[in-house]
C-alpha cells in the first residue's frame, strides 16, 4: 500500500507539473481562501476565543442577571453577596467597578491611571501571583480598614522607577494616603486595560445596600467539572428564590453566564458576519476548483479507460485522484498559511494607537494552526470528491464516450458543473450584498458626521474623586468654574462640558412618553442619554431644529427639561411636534424607588451619532447641573490650532485643584476618525471578500463555457453546415448559463435576505434588505455573468464547419 501510495504521488507531481496553468489557478485560488478564512479566524480566537491570560482561562465566567425582557443587569452588592454564599457551582465570584486613581507625590504632577475596585477573592480566582508584595486579603476589604493598593508593573516602573521598596510606601491616591501592598505582573490588566486596583469595600457603590442599585460586574470559577449551563441553573434557582424574598426588587430576574471574552462573540459581533463571510469565500474557492477539476476531466478520459481496461478498480482510480487533491490542496495550505501570517501582520500593523483589552493576542497557537489543517483537508474534499467519484464511477465505457471530439459528456458532469456555478453565484450575492450594504453605511457616515464641525475642537476629561466631589452640586459647580477659567485664559470662541463623548459612548435609559404608555408595542424603549453645559450645541457648530436651547433654570427643581434629537422625533413622533411633550427616563442599574422626573421636551437638535460603530439612536439631552457626570468631559472650539488650548486648560485645572488631571485629550476630529476605524475594517474585508468571489465565480462561468464549446466543436461545425446563425450558436451556450443564473441569483437573494440581518446593529440608516442595494449587485452579477459567458462562447464562431466534418 505505501509503495502504491508513494507511486500515486510520484505520477500526481508529474501531472500537476505537466499541466503547470492549471495547477497555479487551482492552488492559489485554495490558497488565498484558505488565507482569508485563517486571517479573520485567528483575529476572532485573538479576541474572543482564547480567553485571559490565566490558568485554564475555559472556567472564567462573567455572571450577571437578566431582567424580565433578556435585557443584561449587573449586580447589587447585597445580590453579589446573596448569590457568592449559595452557589456550590463555583469556585468562588469576585465583583468589581471602575475607579478614579488620581496618583501624586510630592515633586512630579498628579498622574491618573486606569483603576478598578475589586473584592478579595479576585486574585486567587484568576490565580496570579504579585512580582512583589501580596494581593488583597479578606481584612483589606473590609468597611473602615486601612487604605490599599496594588500597583500594576507599568505603573510602578513609570511613575515610581521600579522602586523595590515601593511595598509598605504611602503616596496619595484621590488626594488621601494610601499604602502599596503589592505590585502585579504587565501581562495582568483585569478588568480590561487596568494598572491599579483599589479593595471593593473602598468602592462608594459597595457602600449601597439597596438591592436594586445594580453597579457591579461580576467574574467567577466554574468548579471542575461544571458546565455554563449546569451554573446557570443554580444561579436561576437562588434568584428564584431571592425574587419570592424580595418581590419588589428581584422579580422576573434570571442569571446571565458566559464565558469571560466570549460574551463578546455573539452573531450581533460584526466578527461573526466577517468569519461568516470568509467561510462562503473559501466554499466558493473550493466550488471554482471543482468545476476547473470537472472541465479538466474530459482531458483526462481517455487515460483513465486505459489503466480500468488493463486492471485498475475503482478504489483505485479514486484513489490516484483523491492523491492530486490532496497535493493541490496541501500545497494552498501552506501558500495559506503564509498568507495567513502576512494579512494577521497587516491587521495589527493598521491597528490604531490605543488599550485593547488585555487579553486580545493575534498569534498563532496550536488553534489556529490545527483551524488551517482542517480548512485545507476541507478543501481537498469538497474541490475534489465531485471529480474524483465523478470519473472514478464512470466506468470503462463512459469513460471512452468522454472523448472531447465526439462531444459526448456526460449530462451527469453538466448537470455538477451547473449545481456548482449555481452554488458559486447564490454565495457571491451574499457577499456581494454584505459590501454593498457597508457602502452604503460608510457613505451615510460619512454625510450625517459632516453635520459637525470638528476642525478646531479640542475636547479633555476630568476624573472627579467621588471622596472630594460627592454631590452633583459640588461637580457640576466645579465644571462651571472650570469652563469660565478656560474661556478666560485660552484663545478660545466657546466651550462646553458634557457627560459623554459624541460619536462614541453614552449611557441608555428606558424611555416613557406621559401619556404613552404603549410606545412601540413592546418593551420600554431605550434611548442614549447625554448631558450638556450651556453652549454645547454652539461649541459642536450645530443649530436646533426646533425649540430652545438650555437657560440658566433649566435644571433646577421645577425646571427640569430636555432636548431630544431628530432620530427620537423620527421614532416617537412622527409627523408631529414633541415641544411640550413629558418624558420620564430610568436607569436599568440604579434604584427604582422613586418614580423618574418629568422632563419637558423644549428643544430638537440635529442627529449626531453618539455611540461607536452603530446605527443612529434616539438621544436625550439634559442640562448639565441636572446630572453632572463624575467623569465630564470639557469641550473647546478655538480660533485655531485646538492643540494650542491645551497648556491654559491644565494651567486652569492646576490652579483650580492642583490634584486633578486632564486625561484623554485629543481633537476630536481625531476620535471622529477613531470611531470610523471598525466600518473602515469591515468595509474593507466585505469589498475584498465580494471582489475576490465576484472574480471567481466570472472564471468559474467562462471556464465551464469554454471547455462547453471544446467539447462541442463537431456538433458546432454541423449546426454551421446545416445553417444555423452566428446568434444561433452563441445563444446554444448562453441560455444553460442563464438558468444557472436565474437559479443561482434566486438562491443568493433569498441567502443574502437572511444573512445580512446578522449585520443589523452594524448598519447605520440602511435596511439589510435595502432594495436599492440588491438590485444594483443583481444588476452587477448578471452583467458579469453574461459576459463571462458570452466571450467564451463567440470563440464558437471561430468554427470552420469544412475542417470538422473532415476531420470527421
Amino acid at each position: 500500500m505505501l509503495q502504491h501510495i508513494t507511486g500515486d504521488v510520484r505520477f500526481a507531481l508529474r501531472l500537476l507539473t505537466k499541466d503547470r496553468g492549471f495547477t497555479f489557478a487551482a492552488v492559489m485560488t485554495l490558497a488565498l481562501g484558505i488565507a482569508a478564512a485563517g486571517t479573520i479566524f485567528t483575529i476572532f480566537d485573538g479576541m474572543f476565543l482564547k480567553g485571559l491570560p490565566v490558568d485554564r482561562p475555559d472556567r472564567i465566567v462573567s455572571v450577571g442577571a437578566l431582567d424580565r425582557l433578556g435585557r443584561p443587569l449587573q449586580l447589587s452588592p447585597a445580590e453579589f453577596d446573596d448569590w457568592r454564599t449559595a452557589t456550590k457551582r463555583f469556585r468562588g465570584l469576585a465583583a468589581y467597578a471602575g475607579a478614579t486613581a488620581i496618583i501624586a507625590d510630592e515633586g512630579r504632577p498628579p498622574e491618573r491611571v486606569t483603576a478598578a475596585y475589586l473584592s478579595a477573592a479576585a486574585f486567587t480566582l484568576l490565580g496570579e501571583q504579585p512580582v512583589a508584595g501580596r494581593v488583597f486579603t479578606a481584612a483589606d476589604d473590609q468597611p473602615g480598614a486601612p487604605s490599599v493598593i496594588v500597583l500594576g508593573e507599568g505603573v510602578w516602573r513609570a511613575r515610581f522607577g521600579g522602586d523595590p521598596h515601593i511595598v509598605g510606601r504611602s503616596i496619595r491616591v484621590n488626594d488621601a494616603p494610601v499604602t502599596v501592598i503589592g505590585v502585579m505582573p504587565a501581562r495582568f490588566r483585569f478588568p480590561m486595560i487596568h494598572e491599579a486596583w483599589l479593595p471593593l469595600a473602598m468602592a462608594p457603590q459597595a457602600r449601597d445596600r439597596r438591592r436594586d442599585a445594580r453597579t457591579l460586574a461580576v467574574v467567577g470559577r466554574l468548579a471542575d467539572d461544571v458546565t455554563i449551563p449546569q451554573a446557570r441553573a443554580e444561579l436561576d434557582a437562588i434568584a428564584a428564590r431571592l425574587a419570592r424574598e424580595f418581590p419588589d426588587t428581584d422579580a422576573g430576574l434570571r442569571s446571565g453566564v458566559e464565558p469571560y471574552t466570549g460574551r463578546f462573540s455573539g452573531f450581533n459581533n460584526p466578527w461573526s458576519d466577517a468569519l461568516l463571510a470568509s467561510g462562503f469565500l473559501l466554499l466558493i474557492g473550493c466550488a471554482n476548483v471543482a468545476t476547473l477539476l470537472l472541465a479538466r476531466a474530459a482531458g483526462r478520459a481517455r487515460d483513465l479507460a486505459i489503466r480500468a481496461a488493463v486492471g485498475a478498480t475503482r478504489g483505485r482510480i479514486l484513489r490516484q485522484l483523491l492523491v492530486e487533491n490532496a497535493l493541490l490542496s496541501t500545497a494552498a495550505a501552506c501558500i495559506g498559511l503564509g498568507l495567513t501570517w502576512a494579512g494577521v501582520r497587516l491587521w495589527i500593523g493598521a491597528l490604531p494607537v490605543t488599550n485593547w483589552p488585555y487579553w486580545f493576542r493575534w498569534d498563532f497557537d496550536g488553534r489556529v494552526f490545527a483551524f488551517l489543517v482542517i480548512a485545507g483537508a476541507a478543501t481537498a474534499v469538497l474541490a475534489g470528491i465531485v471529480p474524483a467519484v465523478h470519473l472514478s464511477a464512470a466506468g470503462i465505457a463512459g469513460l471512452l464516450k468522454s472523448d472531447a471530439r465526439s462531444g459526448g459528456a456526460d449530462r451527469r458532469s453538466r448537470r455538477w458543473t451547473s449545481g456548482l456555478i449555481g452554488g458559486e453565484l447564490a454565495l457571491t450575492i451574499v457577499l456581494l450584498a454584505g459590501a454593498g450594504l457597508m457602502i452604503r453605511t460608510t457613505i451615510n457616515l460619512l454625510e450625517i458626521d459632516s453635520i459637525v464641525d470638528t476642525s478646531h475642537l479640542l475636547m479633555a476629561n476630568v476624573d472627579l474623586p467621588a471622596a472630594k466631589y460627592s454631590t452633583p452640586e459640588e461637580r457640576a459647580a466645579f465644571m462651571d468654574i472650570f469652563a469660565a477659567r478656560v474661556r478666560d485664559v485660552a484663545p478660545v470662541r466657546f466651550t462646553s462640558v458634557a457627560s459623554a463623548m459624541p460619536f462614541y459612548d453614552a449611557p441608555r435609559r428606558a424611555l416613557d412618553i406621559v401619556g404613552r404608555p404603549d410606545i412601540g408595542g413592546g418593551p420600554p424603549a431605550a434611548v442614549s442619554y447625554v448631558a450638556i453645559g450651556e453652549g454645547y450645541f454652539d461649541t459642536l457648530g450645530v443649530h436646533l431644529l426646533l425649540g430652545r436651547a438650555f437657560s440658566a433654570t433649566d435644571g433646577t427643581s421645577g425646571h427640569l427639561a430636555a432636548i431630544v434629537n431628530q432620530r427620537f422625533v423620527q421614532m416617537f413622533f412622527p409627523g408631529t411636534s414633541p415641544l411640550g411633550a413629558e418624558i420620564g427616563l430610568t436607569d436599568p442599574n440604579a434604584t427604582h424607588a422613586d418614580a423618574p422626573p418629568r422632563l419637558t421636551i423644549v428643544g430638537v437638535a440635529p442627529t449626531v451619532r453618539q455611540h461607536y460603530a452603530q446605527d443612529l439612536d434616539p438621544v436625550v439631552y439634559v442640562p448639565y447641573r441636572q446630572d453632572p457626570a463624575s467623569v465630564p468631559l470639557m469641550l473647546v472650539r478655538t480660533s485655531g490650532d485646538p492643540s494650542a488650548a491645551e497648556p491654559a486648560m491644565r494651567a486652569a485645572l492646576h490652579d483650580l485643584d492642583a490634584t486633578l488631571v486632564l486625561f484623554n485629550i485629543m481633537p476630536l476630529e481625531q476620535l471622529l476618525s477613531g470611531t470610523g476605524f471598525a466600518n473602515r475594517v469591515f468595509l474593507t474585508f466585505f469589498t475584498v471578500f465580494a471582489s475576490f468571489a465576484l472574480v471567481l465565480s466570472a472564471l468559474g462561468m467562462y471556464a465551464a463555457t469554454r471547455h462547453t464549446v471544446t467539447e462541442r466543436r463537431h456538433e458546432i461545425g454541423v449546426r454551421m453546415a446545416l445553417g444555423a446563425t452566428p446568434r444561433q450558436v452563441v445563444w446554444l451556450f448562453t441560455r444553460r448559463m442563464l438558468v444557472v443564473l436565474a437559479v443561482g441569483g434566486a438562491a443568493g437573494l433569498t441567502g443574502a435576505g437572511a444573512g445580512t440581518r446578522l449585520m443589523r446593529g452594524f448598519l447605520v440608516q440602511i435596511s439589510p434588505s435595502d432594495p436599492v442595494t440588491m438590485i444594483c449587485i443583481t444588476l452587477l452579477l448578471a452583467f458579469v455573468a453574461i459576459l463571462a459567458t458570452v466571450v467564451p462562447a463567440r470563440r464558437a464562431l471561430r468554427v470552420d464547419p469544412a475542417v470538422t466534418l473532415r476531420c470527421e
